[in-house]
């Protein structure tokens, strides 16, 4: 019984090649505070509401204004979640330039790209339980929005970096030239 070398299309991909799995991860990441609404508006619907009954909507309607402010209260805390989330990836790429090894910094950078995109999502998912006790749909909506764009600007920002890491002349990390210096 001999043992193959594994073929390339089994091989693992590069550690420092920008992947697909990247975009996917974020992509899936970017969109976990908006299912979190979905799931959260059906169990709401076809459970509690089977339980409750119509008290399930009179408590709803009570607490409405209170959460509904509140809601609004996330879109701002979203907005300045998501501006931090981004500073801080931004940080976190500078402080990775140190890093003499390209596919351990590929794979710090990964590590971290997770666990920084969870910034602006937390607001959101407060939004979320806002509507769960009352809350308008229009402010959550708008918070799931923007958690959404900044999840997507920090995945961009930890992508073009893998490019750079991956590209074997350098040219993607050779400044360029501006258009008004000339």
């Amino acid at each position: 019984m001999s043992i193959d070398p594994p073929s390339p299309e089994r091989a693992e991909p590069s550690a420092f090649r920008p992947s697909f799995d990247l975009r996917l991860i974020v992509l899936v990441i970017a969109l976990s505070a908006p299912l979190a609404l979905g799931v959260e508006t059906l169990l709401r619907k076809q459970v509690l509401g089977r339980i409750l009954g119509p008290d399930l909507d009179e408590v709803r309607g009570f607490f409405s204004p209170q959460t509904t402010r509140a809601a609004w209260v996330m879109v701002g805390a979203t907005l300045v979640a998501g501006l931090v989330g981004v500073l801080v990836t931004r940080v976190a790429i500078r402080r990775l330039a140190r890093e003499p090894d390209p596919a351990a910094r590929a794979r710090m950078l990964r590590d971290r790209l997770l666990l920084l995109t969870s910034i602006p999502q937390i607001p959101a998912i407060a939004a979320t339980l806002c509507f769960m006790a009352g809350s308008r749909l229009l402010p959550v909506l708008i918070a799931m929005a923007i958690s959404t764009l900044f999840v997507l600007v920090q995945g961009f920002a930890g992508e073009r970096e893998l490019q750079k890491l991956s590209d074997p002349s350098g040219s993607a990390t050779a400044p360029r030239s501006s258009t008004l210096s000339r």
